[in-house]
């Protein structure tokens, strides 16, 4: 596990004693776990699926974070730490999204009322501005979610990714299948964090 954190994060952040990474990325991971429930109980659970404005906001959020990322890495602006895991958490729950979203797809369901994709970025926001002052509780929770969220992400998405690719196959031979490419997937990810790490 040591190896895995140390190849996906350069791990210099303000937290050691309590985030296993720095504290965006471990706002992504806790992101993906947040967000893949929030999918269960909303697409599975209750059977609604994500209409348009749904996509579009998850797709906006995919960029923000990219613009985020780029401008903290080349220096061109300096955001507040609340700001950065905000944006780190919005960021992790848009992949699940699309990963519960390819998963589920074809499936049947009303269209879910817009206002309900609001009610977690709005947790977000409390809680990065918990996490940005200090505050012990948050920054525990935050790490309590980091490792869950990081095995979620891994699995939810190489599943995802190899659910859609296997599309000709019947359902049970593509679960049957996904399931055994996630760790190989997985493998192979955790090869290029690492050579992506050393190049750095």
């Amino acid at each position: 596990l040591d190896s895995v954190l140390g190849s996906i994060c350069h791990r210099a952040g303000s937290y050691p004693d309590v985030l296993p990474l720095c504290e965006r990325c471990s706002a992504v991971y806790a992101g993906i776990l947040l967000g893949a429930a929030f999918e269960a109980a909303l697409q599975w659970l209750a059977g609604r699926r994500p209409g348009r404005s749904a996509v579009v906001l998850a797709s906006l959020v995919l960029a923000l974070m990219a613009v985020v990322g780029m401008g903290g890495i080349y220096g061109l602006f300096h955001l507040p730490g609340s700001v950065k895991v905000f944006a780190a958490l919005w960021f992790g729950s848009a992949i699940a999204f699309f990963a519960a979203a390819a998963l589920s797809r074809g499936t049947i369901g009303k269209e879910e009322p817009f206002p309900v994709r609001l009610l977690l970025p709005l947790l977000f926001i409390v809680f990065s501005q918990q996490v940005g002052s200090e505050a012990r509780w948050a920054l525990n929770c935050l790490g309590l979610l980091v490792v869950p969220g990081l095995i979620a992400g891994f699995v939810l998405v190489n599943f995802a990714v190899a659910f859609s690719v296997l599309g000709a196959i019947g359902r049970l031979p593509r679960l049957v299948v996904s399931s055994l490419l996630v760790p190989v997937l997985a493998a192979g990810e955790h090869a290029l964090f690492r050579l992506w790490r050393s190049a750095l």
